[in-house]
């Protein structure tokens, strides 16, 4: 009798161990759908995002710029350069560049806003929007504390060659006189007594925000 009850035990355990099992099974089995879900949603989001590419001109230029808006600024810059790829010839070229330098800007990659910006001052020297670029390329130093090259490309809009607007030149006018009148809290690379004390306490953004950007001075052409 002793020995049925032992191996009734033994069977009982045997069960309640294969249930444990197949439970925690069953709870891997559905964080791996969850898993695998989310993937998937996933893809079908990026998938969407290429897919709903506007196939004509004047679609992709307006979604781009409402995705602008939107702040949707990832999606936004890969519009503006599928507008760039499609169309190398396009006078709305030059634009579709500032753009892509707009959206780096916006999300505080002042860095690559800068690279975006430069290469548009060099390969497009004739084109209205270099003022733009002068102007976006001067508040993006000062945001990295380079007051030096900011003070450079304001002053670059204060040129009588430069064909800048006189919005751009009394906006770059008023960011010369922030930069001269700062003590240390934007600039990283003053030479006065003052200098470096932003860098001391390890800022890493202005603590003053520039005057407000005026809005880009030239129009896309059609």
């Amino acid at each position: 009798m002793d020995k049925v009850e032992g191996e009734t035990a033994e069977l009982r355990g045997a069960a309640e161990n294969a249930e444990l099992v197949a439970t925690a099974g069953q709870q891997a089995q559905q964080e791996l759908r969850t898993e695998v879900d989310q993937r998937l949603r996933t893809l079908e989001e990026k998938l969407n995002e290429a897919t709903n590419i506007p196939e004509g001109k004047d679609e992709l230029w307006a979604e781009a710029e409402r995705q602008l808006q939107k702040k949707n600024y990832k999606l936004s810059r890969q519009l503006w350069r599928t507008f760039i790829s499609r169309y190398p010839g396009d006078p709305k070229l030059p634009a579709a560049n500032f753009q892509v330098g707009l959206t780096f800007f916006s999300e505080r990659d002042y860095k690559s806003a800068l690279g975006q910006f430069y290469r548009i001052i060099q390969d497009f020297s004739e084109d209205p929007i270099v003022q733009d670029a002068l102007y976006y390329s001067g508040l993006g130093f000062a945001k990295l504390g380079q007051c030096k090259n900011a003070t450079a490309y304001f002053e670059a809009l204060l040129r009588p060659k430069s064909g800048a607007s006189p919005q751009y030149q009394k906006a770059a006018k008023d960011q010369i006189d922030i930069l001269k009148k700062d003590t240390g809290d934007l600039c990283f690379d003053r030479e006065d007594v003052n200098a470096g004390a932003a860098a001391k306490r390890g800022v890493q953004e202005t603590q003053k925000e520039p005057a407000k950007a005026p809005v880009p001075a030239t129009k896309p052409r059609k």
